[in-house]
């Protein structure tokens, strides 16, 4: 058993997965599928394989009756009913068919896996490894984005102390919803390039750039039972309302 003190990595547990030969393989991924089949009533025929997403991630397409699915090779880690909850997935959004109640510990098996700790640092892993960084531009054509994030980190110095500041960038192309978000596996912030206009205040910047940093210090945790993300813990929250502008900033993004 391993020392209850310690903590392993996702790359820890695939590792000794893999000496003792604990991973799935595209068989496993295959019965998994028709499995899910079965339990959905549907009979097609199944091409499943694992590729090198970026990502901890999965797609299942119909064509003439055959499913071609392929999974991240990070799924060779979960357990085969997680896989075949996966399939569930997958295939009861391609056929528009309820998962049946008899079928719920596979699809709980899969929540399960996908929202734990460690599959998240195992997305992020994949991320890294096989993802691409992009390019940083932190300059816009009205905001330095590094300008803000200093700024920010030099405010507050009591919240977000001992943090190793992120890289930080402005978005390819404008989002229509998403105003900025912190991406964990390279350490990047990012703010949406429609924010990069005149008229805008810079208060609201620095409030998506502190908001963002927050995240770094609050990760995102998991409730065991309800397998439920908690994304602004209470402690996240009280941190926010410590930015100086932050009722100005919450009013400007209520009415944006």
């Amino acid at each position: 058993m391993n020392n209850p003190t310690s903590e392993n990595t996702p790359q820890d547990h695939a590792q000794a997965a893999e000496r003792q030969g604990l991973f799935l393989d595209e068989h496993d991924l295959e019965i998994a599928f028709n499995t899910a089949a079965l339990l959905l009533g549907v009979r097609p025929q199944v091409q499943a394989k694992f590729y090198d997403f970026a990502g901890l991630k999965a797609t299942a397409s119909l064509r003439a009756g055959i499913v071609t699915a392929k999974a991240s090779r990070g799924f060779r880690s979960a357990t085969s009913e997680a896989l075949v909850g996966l399939a569930l997935s997958l295939l009861s959004k391609l056929y528009k068919i309820r998962i049946p109640p008899s079928a719920e510990g596979y699809a709980r098996a899969y929540k399960e896996f996908s929202n734990r700790t460690s599959s998240s640092s195992l997305h992020d892993a994949l991320r890294e490894r096989r993802g691409r960084k992009g390019n940083i531009s932190p300059q816009g054509s009205f905001f330095d984005l590094l300008a803000s994030l200093n700024k920010v980190l030099t405010m507050y110095p009591e919240v977000l102390a001992g943090k190793q500041a992120p890289d930080i960038t402005w978005s390819p192309g404008k989002s229509r919803r998403i105003l900025a978000w912190y991406d964990s596996a390279f350490n990047k912030i990012v703010v949406n390039r429609k924010l990069d206009r005149p008229g805008m205040p810079d208060y609201v910047i620095d409030y998506l750039v502190y908001h963002e940093l927050l995240h770094i210090k609050h990760r995102t945790t998991y409730h065991a039972e309800s397998l439920r993300r908690c994304v602004h813990s209470r402690e996240f929250k009280q941190d926010e309302k410590r930015f100086i502008m932050y009722d100005l900033a919450e009013k400007w993004l209520d009415g944006k």
